[in-house]
């Protein structure tokens, strides 16, 4: 069998916290990251851990006002930050990024928890979706999910789904 091979020019880590994804996982494939997350904190020891990286950039930036670049990223990954956006507000930000992805054959990952209700949380405001509710969200921004997981974070942890999402192409 052939393998396909994906050469990523550019990442975006949306919610990146401490930097633990790109640490522990991107910096292996990736050379080139954006990391974004509204906490100056997160950002600065982000910025202490991956300071052998020279080829990353922060920014300290609300995600629900974030607007990346037009046509820069290959793949752009959003992890246990999107319970904090409304509906309307998680969908104006997919489809900003979908703007942002350089071709139509670049994606954006999601991973969150669902729920088999929708849940939130009174202390913070964090909204667990169930799975066709993060589906309902996908078609109204014109995405499309072109594969979708569970992730298995061991026992007693809430069950998690990873979706890559690409964009639409008739957005009827």
């Amino acid at each position: 069998m052939d393998s396909v091979v994906f050469r990523i020019s550019l990442f975006q880590d949306v919610g990146c916290g401490i930097g633990r994804v790109t640490q522990e996982l991107l910096c292996q494939y990736v050379e080139n990251i954006d990391l974004v997350d509204a906490s100056k904190k997160f950002i600065n020891t982000a910025k202490e851990s991956l300071k052998r990286f020279k080829n990353y950039r922060y920014f300290v930036q609300d995600i629900e006002r974030f607007i990346p670049q037009p046509r820069k990223y290959d793949i752009i990954w959003a992890q246990w930050v999107l319970g904090y956006l409304s509906d309307d507000e998680f969908s104006r930000f997919l489809t900003r990024c979908a703007a942002a992805l350089s071709s139509p054959s670049c994606f954006i990952v999601i991973k969150d928890n669902i729920n088999t209700t929708r849940w939130v949380d009174l202390v913070d405001g964090y909204i667990i979706r169930t799975d066709q509710e993060y589906r309902d969200i996908f078609h109204k921004s014109f995405l499309r999910i072109c594969h979708s997981t569970p992730v298995d974070l061991g026992l007693g942890m809430s069950r998690v789904m990873m979706y890559f999402l690409t964009c639409q192409i008739n957005q009827s």
